[in-house]
């Protein structure tokens, strides 16, 4: 529990405030965007936290990019690895309050909007929290520079708005999500099946090794919650680090990290 000061090497950003930023476990990255400067910026960066060799770069995003703002709400979906940033407030020469909210997957780098249902008023200041069983986004209070607001309300972060398609949008389940990483025990996951299959769910270490199997057999239709203890074949408990879930069904697989903590 103590600071230290970190002189990171690169291309500094622009010195500024009231910014979007999420801590990128699977990279051991920050993620900075826009923000107020002079003017406001509607740049992305990002910050190497590699002990002893920590670097900035910018980045160069695809997709619709969103407006650069300042006082937006901003979390972190270490589900799907990307960063949802919302609301705050633009300057092009006055105030202009902004309504819109946005998701960046930090994978492909490639920027979405996300659709706001029913008429939500333009504010900035507001708290955002994520929700990733449901993929809920609950946002809370802000101002619009004459009234602060005490309400809450809810943003579903599946209904994205892909301009060229918006009317042929389909979500499908994931078929494995962890609750949450870096995490302490027990290890906490959903499996989500849709037909009757065959169902391998197992744990292994970095080096490849098996430690535990938590499912071999066929299931049934449904979303299961699964927990691993932190144990391995013979009931030994592993220590803290990173591990892999790995998920198979009938023939199609996935594979997470999960990095363990005391």
């Amino acid at each position: 529990m103590t600071w230290a000061m970190l002189n990171p090497t690169g291309t500094l950003p622009l010195a500024r405030s009231a910014y979007s930023a999420v801590y990128d476990p699977d990279n051991h990255q920050i993620i900075v965007f826009s923000g107020a400067a002079s003017p406001i910026t509607n740049d992305l960066w990002a910050l190497d936290l590699t002990y002893g060799s920590e670097n900035w770069q910018q980045l160069s995003p695809g997709g619709n990019i969103p407006e650069g703002r300042a006082q937006p709400f901003c979390v972190y979906d270490h589900v799907n690895n990307r960063m949802i940033t919302g609301f705050g407030f633009d300057y092009p020469g006055y105030i202009q309050l902004l309504s819109d909210v946005w998701s960046l997957d930090l994978d492909s780098l490639f920027w979405r909007r996300i659709i706001v249902p029913g008429l939500v008023d333009a504010r900035r200041g507001t708290g955002g929290s994520l929700n990733s069983l449901n993929n809920e986004i609950i946002v809370f209070g802000g101002d619009n520079m004459g009234f602060s607001y005490a309400e809450s309300f809810s943003i579903t972060s599946d209904t994205l708005a892909i301009e060229e398609n918006r009317n042929r949008i389909r979500t499908e389940p994931s078929l494995l999500k962890i609750f949450a990483t870096p995490t302490r025990l027990p290890c906490k996951m959903n499996i989500n099946i849709i037909t009757p299959s065959f169902v391998n769910l197992k744990i292994i270490d970095i080096s490849g090794r098996l430690i535990r199997e938590l499912i071999e057999g066929e299931r049934n239709i449904g979303t299961y919650q699964i927990q691993w203890d932190g144990k391995d074949m013979q009931g030994r408990k592993v220590p803290a680090g990173t591990y892999f879930v790995h998920l198979e069904i009938d023939g199609k697989s996935v594979t997470q990290k999960a990095i363990i903590i005391e």
